[in-house]
């Protein structure tokens, strides 16, 4: 039985976050320090326990502590938000805690050095519903928690993986096999993904509405051609600095991405004419 569960899940969260915060805690301290926070709070639950969780699912802005990562808490529904400003706070004991305590939350937003692939699989086991999941900036994340949400997250609609640097094609294979309902997908900065993830995603994600590639180098006009081909609801497409596209590959996209509403190719120094296309009238181009 969750020890916790007499509180919200964002409230759990809040607390697994505090603990986590500054000097790490050995796992004994860890566990002497939620028992005594469950009995203060089940105490507490009583008298005001019902007036504080609506009044903390009530908020939809920020909440900040004096020197710890900023928690934000978007709306009533379970959500949580970490953004690890100082490079600690959030590793795989965090994830691993707040799993094991939590069993609703569907809105993560993370960003921590100290993640790694153990800590998204907890996430995955713990999170079956989870529908989105921003993980921006976890360069130790590597192909295998993308197998970890492909086989246990099948709700997700939007994921951002931007810098993370060792995912790569294989890994986007696993992924799109299993979360066929991704809408979302941000790739920003993951340079080994090329032409075979993008022809992955776009066998598999048909629905894609958002992707943004930029500075994934190793894609070219085979990744231009599977995205013609195969998603045509893409209204917002981010090639920033994608230098190996030309104007054969930017022509297949005006052939097939009819809802384009925002284009990306600054820094593509291949394109010479990106404006001449027939895109979409009201196309906005970022050069």
């Amino acid at each position: 039985m969750c020890v916790f569960s007499p509180l919200p899940a964002e409230l759990v969260a809040m607390l697994v976050l505090l603990m986590m915060n500054g000097e790490p805690l050995g796992r004994n301290g860890r566990n002497l320090l939620l028992n005594r926070l469950a009995r203060v709070c089940k105490g507490l639950h009583n008298e005001i326990g019902p007036s504080c969780a609506s009044r903390f699912a009530a908020l939809n802005r920020p909440v900040t502590f004096r020197d710890s990562p900023e928690f934000v808490v978007p709306g009533p529904e379970n959500r949580v938000g970490w953004n690890d400003v100082k490079g600690r706070g959030v590793t795989d004991d965090a994830l691993e805690i707040l799993a094991a305590e939590c069993d609703a939350i569907t809105y993560l937003v993370i960003s921590g050095r100290g993640v790694t692939d153990k800590g998204i699989a907890c996430l995955a086991a713990g999170f079956p519903d989870l529908a989105l999941l921003h993980i921006a900036g976890c360069r130790l994340v590597t192909d295998a928690a993308l197998k970890s949400l492909g086989l246990q997250c099948p709700a997700i609609t939007s994921l951002d993986f931007s810098n993370c640097r060792l995912l790569s094609n294989a890994g986007v294979a696993l992924l799109v096999s299993g979360c066929l309902a991704i809408v979302e997908l941000n790739l920003l900065g993951c340079r080994l993904v090329g032409d075979d993830g993008v022809a992955h995603l776009a066998a598999f994600l048909p629905a894609l509405i958002r992707l943004d590639l930029s500075f994934c180098n190793r894609v070219t006009d085979a990744a231009m051609t599977s995205l013609g081909l195969r998603c045509s609801h893409i209204t917002t497409l981010s090639l920033q600095d994608c230098s190996e596209i030309t104007n054969e590959g930017l022509a297949c996209l005006a052939a097939g991405l009819l809802a384009l509403a925002i284009l990306n190719v600054r820094a593509c120094y291949n394109l010479t004419t990106p404006r001449s296309h027939p895109f979409p009238h009201g196309l906005k181009v970022i050069l």
